[in-house]
């Protein structure tokens, strides 16, 4: 199964490292966890490693909630246009499957995002799942 890792456990800064690809919005590390900012909106980030292969998994621990919309992308390609979503938008999980940049939900779990929680998106095989 592919996987990458990261504590963000460093220095506060706007440069997240090598391992990482800002695809909308501007992320940063505060206080050694890793925030989006006061902005709000759709925030993106993703590996810059490949994740598309048959069996990988996203996850990720929330620390604070803001009002962007935020979760875990796997077995995507690079330009987020296929793959699948495990995103809260403050109200509810949603699990995306993503083809030709069309974002369809494919299951919910109504449940507003809380600090704390770990937001895990896998994809085994055709078993797509959202845990929280």
């Amino acid at each position: 199964m592919t996987s990458f890792t990261d504590d963000f456990n460093r220095a506060n800064t706007t440069d997240l490292g090598a391992g990482w690809v800002e695809v909308s919005g501007d992320w940063s590390i505060i206080s050694n966890q890793l925030s989006p900012g006061a902005t709000g909106g759709t925030m993106i980030l993703r590996a810059a490693s490949p994740m598309d292969s048959s069996d990988n998994y996203a996850q990720a621990t929330i620390a604070a909630t803001t009002a962007a919309s935020h979760g875990v992308w796997c077995r995507g390609n690079s330009n987020i246009s296929s793959g699948y979503l495990w995103r809260n938008d403050g109200t509810s999980w949603d699990l995306f499957s993503v083809v030709s940049s069309t974002f369809i939900v494919i299951g919910t779990y109504a449940a507003a995002a809380a600090p704390g929680d770990i937001a895990k998106g896998q994809a085994v095989g055709s078993t797509i799942k959202g845990y929280v």
